[in-house]
Order: structure tokens, then C-alpha cells, then sequence
């Protein structure tokens, strides 16, 4: 999600700012500053590690002018860090740090394009922390440019701020829609999360099922996120995989070339067993952000999970399916095949 860009720079030659190029000589050193009043304006800092630190005041926050500072600090708020891994973006304080308003202030704050948490997390998991007067509090992200690098949210009260890390303690399987979830997505299709029931599959296992025009196909799995074999629903077919498959399997390792493997398919579920052959391929990644239902997923896997098949009954074929989670909302958009539904709120 882009938010609407912020007021012309242009304006910039109506607004007093000065800059200093080091943000790190004293606590305190002057970034930028600028004297607004009721009909709004900009405090931009222009160069040194903070450059693209923009705060917007719009017309009617103030009934009055108010000398604003951007200042640096040298130690982050003395809030517990949400991680040890390197920071995205240096503090910085907002004077006053005292005043307070009843209509948000646009804050766009640079971040570090080579510490973005991409490894445990998706690359857009920031999170704004606050020490003011009032209050220590953790902001989310409302808007997010990864190109330009920078993120913004908006505040009603000032203090000092810092970009750190995201929580990221999940693990994978953390971000699969838990069972009994259904989603409506586009084009008439749905996403469900079922029991599997089968006597066939050892362990507790369930199923993700896609339902559509044309289409209904279950992927089973056990609890570990292993596939354990397949359902089809419109032609009624049970595949039972000799060896599980690991779905969740990082991009970042070493890939293992598709394998392929033998496998019974039950045509249908529960009549006498004929052999075939699969090789599954899959792995995950994390992604840049995207938006649902108003808000703004900062936390995205993708997961992709392609099936070549060569059986008695369908003869040689493939299904491709890649999966958009959140560890927050589920399922957040579905591709087969090469098209892609979208979920809808």
C-alpha cells in the first residue's frame, strides 16, 4: 500500500529549515527545524543518516505557531529491545516533546535497506517505538515504501522515536491458518482447513482444501507441516505418499532438486491401492508486505507447493499452488496454476 505522498516539497521554500550533517556529535544535535502554524506545513531533514525524515503538520492541527526541532539522540528509549538484531533506522526526538494534538501528524521515517529483518520475519516488520512525557508505546506501521525505503505512521504527541525490528519469534508453522478457518477469495474459490479423518495417514493430519470453479483438491498434511499425500473431491481420489514431503522449506537453504517418489492412489477413497509416481517440489520465503481488509500485513509467507503426477487414472499431469499467509489473518491471497485469488475481507 502506497499513502497518499506527503505535501509538495515545493512548499519547502515557504518553510524555515535548517540541517546539520552529523547526527551523532551530541545528544541533542539539530537535525532540522521549522516555526508552523494553523495553515500547516513540513520539518524535513535534507542530508546525513536521517535524510528523508519528514514530519507533517496539516492545516488546523494548530491554533498557534510552534517552533519544531529534529533533533538526534545517541541511546535508543530506554525501552527492552524486541530482538538483538541490528536496528533498521538511528533514534531520533521530536520537540516538543511536551505538546500534544487531536489530529494525527504524518511521520515518515528512512530505514537501512541492508538491515531489514528478511530472515525470521517478512522484510516490511517494523515497528515505531515511542518515549514522550505521556507514554512508552509501540506504533504499527501504516504505510510502507520498500523502493524508497521508508515507512510512516501517524502521532499525536512527540518525544523520541526509533525503527526497530518486529516481534519474530514465530515459527513457520505459526503463520498456517489453524484448522476449521474458511476464506472466500475471488473468482468464486475457497480456502478451507479440515480434519483428516482417513485410517490411510498414521498421524493426526488435516487438510487444505481449494474449492472453485472446475476445482476441489486437498492437500494433506501432518502436524510437523509434512505432506503426507492428496484429495480430489470431483473426481473422488485418495493419493497416500510414501514419503512425506516437507512443505515449509526455506529459500534460503540449499534447494533439493524435485525427487521423484511412489505413492498408492485409492480411485476412490478406499478401493484397492494402484502405484504411481509423484515429485512434489516446494519451498517458502518471506515477502513484502501487502494489504487486507484495511490493514497493512507486514508479516508475509509465501508458500509454493508444485505436484507432478503420472497415475493410471489422470495419466501424466501438474498442479501448481502458492500460498500468501499471515500469522495474523490467515490466508491471504492463492494462486493455481498461474492465476492469483485474492482473499476477500
Amino acid at each position: 500500500m502506497r499513502v497518499p505522498k506527503l505535501l509538495v516539497f515545493a512548499v519547502l521554500a515557504a518553510v524555515s529549515v535548517s540541517c546539520r550533517n552529523s547526527s551523532t556529535s551530541s545528544p541533542s544535535t539539530l537535525l532540522a527545524s521549522a516555526r508552523i502554524g494553523p495553515a500547516g506545513g513540513l520539518v524535513l531533514v535534507e542530508s546525513g543518516s536521517q535524510a528523508g525524515l519528514v514530519l507533517e503538520v496539516l492545516p488546523g492541527v494548530l491554533d498557534e505557531a510552534v517552533e519544531f526541532r529534529i533533533e538526534s539522540v545517541l541511546a535508543p528509549p530506554q525501552t527492552p529491545p524486541l530482538s538483538f538484531a541490528p536496528v533498521p533506522g538511528l533514534p531520533f526526538r521530536i520537540e516538543p516533546a511536551g505538546l500534544v494534538v487531536d489530529t494525527k501528524c504524518r511521520l515518515r521515517i528512512p530505514y537501512e535497506r541492508a538491515v531489514v529483518p528478511n530472515l525470521d520475519s517478512g522484510p516490511g516488520n517494523f515497528v515505531v517505538r515511542q518515549v514522550s512525557p505521556y507514554a512508552q508505546r509501540d506504533y504499527d506501521i501504516e504505510g510502507l515504501d520498500m523502493a524508497e525505503a521508508w515507512i510512516e505512521i501517524g502521532v499525536k504527541t512527540f518525544g523520541e522515536f526509533e525503527l526497530v525490528e518486529g516481534p519474530n519469534e514465530r515459527g513457520l508453522l505459526d503463520y498456517l491458518p489453524l484448522t476449521g478457518s474458511l476464506s472466500e477469495l475471488e473468482g468464486g474459490f475457497q480456502f478451507e482447513v479440515l480434519d483428516e479423518t482417513s485410517a490411510a495417514f498414521n498421524e493426526p493430519a488435516y487438510q487444505w482444501r481449494v474449492v472453485g470453479p472446475g476445482v476441489d483438491e486437498r492437500v494433506v498434511l501432518d502436524a510437523d507441516g509434512m505432506v503426507a499425500g492428496r484429495r480430489g473431491g470431483v473426481a473422488s481420489w485418495l493419493e497416500i505418499w510414501q514419503n512425506p514431503h516437507p512443505l515449509l522449506r526455506r529459500e534460503l537453504e540449499v534447494p533439493l532438486p524435485p525427487q521423484v517418489g511412489l505413492m498408492e492412489v485409492q480411485s476412490p477413497p478406499g478401493a484397492l491401492g494402484i502405484g504411481a509416481a509423484v515429485t512434489p517440489f516446494s519451498y517458502c520465503q518471506f515477502v513484502e508486505s501487502s494489504e487486507f481488509a484495511a490493514i497493512l500485513e507486514l508479516d508475509v509467507l509465501k508458500v509454493v507447493f508444485d505436484v507432478a503426477y503420472d497415475r493410471a487414472d489422470l495419466g501424466v499431469g501438474q498442479r501448481q499452488m502458492t500460498y500468501w499467509f499471515s500469522p495474523t489473518s490467515g490466508i491471504l491471497s492463492l494462486m493455481i496454476d498461474g492465476v492469483v485469488y485474492d482473499r476477500i475481507p
